[in-house]
């Protein structure tokens, strides 16, 4: 066995460092998707539904109202827990390039007799 050589190193190294980037750059569209999520139930959604409220009574009304709310309290929520996976995938993916960077200066240090 042969130790690594600086090229082969450097080539890993920057391959490790483009899959880290990648993986931050989704978790950011996930993020942006997920606050727009967010935004969307809180503002959008829930201007609309005060708008069929002032336009149209009645039972029905109601029970459409009551769905609308539920549905912007679930938007809401999704929202939130796609900033959170998105918060995950980046804290994974900085432990991963940390632990893969320390393990590739592990290898490029190694001798073999």
């Amino acid at each position: 066995m042969t130790a690594i050589t600086d090229e082969s190193f450097a080539e890993m190294s920057s391959r490790i460092y483009l899959d880290y980037q990648r993986a931050s750059a989704l978790a950011d569209d996930l993020e942006r998707t997920g606050s727009s999520i967010s935004s969307l139930s809180g503002s959008r959604v829930a201007d609309d539904l005060q708008s069929a409220r002032a336009a149209w009574k009645g039972s029905s009304a109601d029970m459409f109202l009551e769905k609308g709310q539920v549905l912007c309290r679930r938007l809401s929520a999704s929202g939130q827990e796609l900033c959170k996976i998105a918060s995950a995938i980046r804290e994974t993916a900085r432990l991963i390039f940390e632990t893969e960077q320390e393990n590739l200066e592990i290898a490029r240090q190694r001798t073999y007799q």
